[in-house]
């Protein structure tokens, strides 16, 4: 449960969520953060550099960088809002093009920190310490494709935008009613077709803290569907459980039941995912982010919960278990007097069998039966024994 998880770009509102990193590095045994050039920039904004290097050697922390960014592009004819997913690199600049990770790394770092001797000796150090993820055209064609097929589901991406108001806008009206399709214009992109006033859910969003200058709207939701597709491909890729928001955990849940379901009609949530639920865990993510804490001292618990890593990561552990982890690692510590906080995790043990029975690969069982290239590629590495575990940070509600 505990032995292997990504964390794929770490940011929250456009930061670099420091309190997300330092709780995940608390349980997990192996944390690989994949970064990308946005991601890079924003850590570089809140660690110096020596902490990130100590990050990979003291503390294991495995780095990963890929070059393509993505996105929801819009763009109106006529008053008409035509939207498509697209992947794009961006860097560089007219006399001097980049063409490997090595080569944006360095272009990042240089570009943010200075062109010193110092400055690229850390670029080096980093380049060194960090694998490249290379996305071919092909897996991001499939990528793309997917989230498309994703949003012209009507059932399911009715269920997204629900999803998505209900976590980001709390307190606005939910309405049963409501309708969110795309409507498919080939290689054009999509139009979206909704009766959702958006105007007065976007009022309810700015309400929270931290999201006044944001906008809720039809391209959010689209970007959370694509988001979701994203994450769960790259944890793939790695064979890992991965970090998610609650939109995220939902709709990939819902995404994985309706899979099964193409064979096993009767399968039932329950039986594909377990959720872990722990009461009395520390709100070490809010005590980082608000400057409470520094980020030096959840380094110091992780180092004293290192002996407890092998063990915590051999099995499932129950709730009185991992009372014990945390309290071995928060004891006597400024870990202890912090707020409470509910952990939540979400487990897939059952995905995995059932994946296996209804996608018996002797039977042929993918052919026919109408899913993409990304669907095909997540059933193939569940069968190869990928579980799509989660770490879920906020409240986990089922609402759809």
């Amino acid at each position: 449960m505990f032995n292997q998880v990504t964390i794929h770009r770490c940011l929250t509102r456009n930061k670099f969520d420091l309190g997300l990193l330092g709780e995940t590095l608390l349980f997990y045994k192996d944390v690989l953060l994949l970064l990308d050039r946005g991601s890079l920039l924003a850590l570089l904004d809140v660690l110096d550099k020596d902490t990130i290097i100590r990050l990979h050697d003291e503390f294991g922390l495995k780095l990963s960088y890929h070059r393509d960014a993505f996105g929801t592009v819009t763009n109106t004819k006529n008053g008409l809002s035509v939207h498509n997913f697209c992947d794009f690199h961006v860097g560089g600049t007219k006399d001097k093009k980049i063409h490997s990770v090595r080569e944006e790394i360095e272009d990042v770092i240089l570009r943010k920190c200075g062109q010193d001797r110092a400055n690229r000796q850390f670029a080096k150090n980093l380049i060194d310490r960090t694998s490249s993820h290379i996305l071919k055209r092909e897996d991001a064609v499939a990528l793309i494709a997917g989230a498309r097929a994703d949003i012209a589901d009507q059932a399911y991406a009715r269920d997204a935008a629900i999803a998505t108001i209900s976590m980001l806008a709390p307190s606005a009206s939910i309405d049963q009613g409501w309708k969110f399709r795309a409507i498919d214009l080939g290689d054009d992109g999509f139009v979206i077709d909704s009766n959702i006033d958006f105007s007065v859910v976007d009022s309810e969003y700015r309400k929270v803290r931290g999201q006044e200058d944001g906008a809720l709207n039809k391209e959010l939701v689209a970007a959370c569907m694509f988001s979701t597709r994203a994450d769960a491909y790259f944890a793939s890729m790695y064979m890992s459980g991965y970090v998610c928001d609650n939109i995220s955990s939902i709709l990939m849940k819902r995404k994985f039941l309706d899979l099964i379901r193409r064979r096993e009609r009767d399968v039932q949530e329950i039986d594909l995912f377990q959720e872990h639920v722990f009461k009395d865990g520390k709100n070490i993510r809010f005590a980082i982010n608000s400057g409470n804490v520094q980020f030096s001292d959840i380094l110091d618990a992780v180092s004293r919960g290192r002996k407890f890593k092998a063990w915590l990561a051999s099995g499932n552990p129950d709730e009185s278990l991992l009372g014990e982890y945390v309290s071995a690692i928060t004891r006597a510590s400024w870990i202890e007097s912090l707020p409470g906080k509910t952990l939540r995790w979400v487990t897939t043990g059952g995905l995995g069998i059932a994946a296996g029975l209804a996608f018996s690969p002797s039977e042929g069982a993918l052919a026919g039966l109408g899913i993409g290239a990304i669907d095909t590629y997540l059933v193939e590495r569940l069968l190869k024994g990928w579980r799509p575990d989660q770490f879920v940070e906020g409240k986990l509600m089922n609402i759809i």
